[in-house]
């Protein structure tokens, strides 16, 4: 009897046993998780034109996830293929088998860059998103200027770290990076108010960073010595070059989950809070003692509250897909619905 893996991927079976009668002879995309759907939803429609579906492997926690996709890399095929965040793969792939495979096969999409989330981080994204948090006046907040400085700071120490992880996994811990951003400030102390109403970033967050990333920087050195050598290394950073990797984009090949929940989210999320208190103080009702301006102060709130959710905001901007990343992908993917 066949097994239900064999089943996951046989292209013959695929077609005959859709999920509805209109689904026939359509193929099939695997995903990681529901999460996923939708992400790799648009990208397929973009290319395959409604010809193929796209979901997870099965619901049982054990048939989920991109471990147990892995187990089915070798059996894609044109009819079934396999799509998954990239993590560390994409520029480690010396680092495990499953990191090969999904470099040079056809049938497995990445995300080209650590996960979904670093494809939708774009410049242009992050940019569009605070231009949308408003109410009757625009703020500035030069936000690509402070994660490009960012990515310039942990550049050199994730390089290493990379190369590291690229010649023996055991060489590095991925908590490394999962753990840098951890720099102990709140959400209320991210950011800074001019006298003018002018947004800056609290210089605290680039020192302790840079902190980090010194220390890390320090021990891989040492582990690159007794290892490997220099001009290795050089040859390495020339090819990540090539795969995309610069010093302006570093932080979307770090572990995105940590990137967002740990600056993009609680920014965002500050300057909201920030900009709901200076669109009051614009109409002079920072304090409710009427009810002309207890209505309007409702009216900012409601505002803020169901027109700039953070997370909608985010999800609903497409900004992202003039991005060479997002660009990368839909190559590969246009290649394998062909």
């Amino acid at each position: 009897m066949a097994s239900f893996k064999s089943y996951l991927t046989n292209p013959e079976y695929v077609s005959a046993y859709p999920l509805e009668e209109k689904d026939k002879e359509k193929g099939i995309v695997y995903v990681e998780d529901e999460n996923d759907i939708h992400f790799w939803e648009e990208i397929i429609n973009s290319v395959a034109n409604g010809r193929y579906n796209v979901g997870i492997a099965g619901s049982d926690e054990k048939r989920r996830g991109k471990r147990f996709l892995e187990t089915i890399y070798n059996e894609v095929n044109s009819k079934v293929i396999i799509a998954v965040d990239s993590d560390y793969d994409y520029i480690c792939p010396e680092s495990r088998k499953e990191a090969k495979k999904l470099i040079s096969s056809p049938f497995i999409l990445h995300t080209f860059s650590y996960g979904s989330e670093s494809v939708r981080y774009s410049n242009k994204l992050l940019k569009s998103v605070i231009k949308k948090i408003k109410y009757s006046k625009e703020f500035y907040v030069d936000i690509e200027y402070f994660i490009l400085n960012i990515s310039k700071i942990i550049y050199k120490s994730f390089v290493l770290f990379a190369f590291l992880k690229n010649k023996n996994s055991n060489f590095v811990e991925d908590k490394d990076f999962k753990t840098i951003f951890d720099i102990g400030l709140n959400e209320n102390e991210l950011l800074r108010l001019d006298d003018r109403n002018n947004f800056s970033f609290n210089d605290e967050i680039i020192t302790r960073i840079k902190n980090k990333s010194d220390l890390l920087r320090s021990k891989y050195r040492d582990i690159l010595k007794k290892n490997s050598t220099f001009l290795e290394l050089k040859h390495y950073v020339g090819r990540l070059k090539s795969l995309g990797l610069t010093k302006e984009n570093t932080c979307r090949f770090i572990c995105s989950h940590a990137f967002e929940d740990k600056i993009i989210l609680p920014i965002l999320r500050e300057i909201k809070q920030n900009i709901c208190t200076l669109e009051k103080k614009i109409i002079g009702i920072e304090k409710a003692e009427d009810n002309f301006k207890k209505q309007n102060f409702s009216k900012i709130n409601k505002h803020f509250k169901n027109k700039c959710s953070i997370e909608t905001l985010i999800h609903s901007n497409d900004s992202y897909k003039d991005d060479a990343i997002y660009k990368r992908i839909l190559v590969k993917a246009s290649k394998a619905v062909e």
